[in-house]
């Protein structure tokens, strides 16, 4: 980010949350969203999915997690919680202010964030198998 802002490099993809405040400011320029479809959030922004293909599909998402052995009556008490936030009128309108769009509501009960999670691992698995992606030590 200090980089870009300081005309050192050119280009770079950051959070809706990171680059939302700066786009505002006047600092950087929005030139596309990696996910599909329109962000009303960078309304002069183009999707990079839509004109480059489904493979430029990348968005951002965040999850909650809780150790594996979490009773059930506790993780339907957790999800019942974050529901309720995510559902207030008033915390949606601080969310997209700063790019943040919840989950649908058919997607957030623990069963589908488990599938979610378990696609997203084999979606990106795939990606650093088929690129033969290392992390170098």
């Amino acid at each position: 980010m200090t980089d870009v802002l300081g005309d050192h490099v050119d280009f770079m993809i950051g959070t809706p949350q990171q680059m939302m405040p700066l786009v505002k400011a006047g600092k950087l320029k929005a030139y596309g969203v990696t996910q599909r479809g329109k962000m009303p959030e960078f309304a002069t922004a183009d999707s990079m999915a839509d004109l480059l293909g489904p493979k430029f599909d990348i968005y951002y998402w965040q999850g909650m997690f809780a150790p594996s052995k979490t009773p059930d009556a506790v993780i339907k008490t957790l999800n019942a919680a974050l529901n309720d936030v995510a559902n207030d009128p008033e915390v949606l309108k601080q969310w997209h202010a700063t790019g943040v769009t919840a989950f649908p509501k058919e997607m957030r009960s623990p069963a589908d964030g488990e599938k979610f999670f378990k696609t997203e691992i084999a979606r990106w698995g795939k990606v650093i198998k088929d690129n033969d992606i290392h992390v170098n030590q």
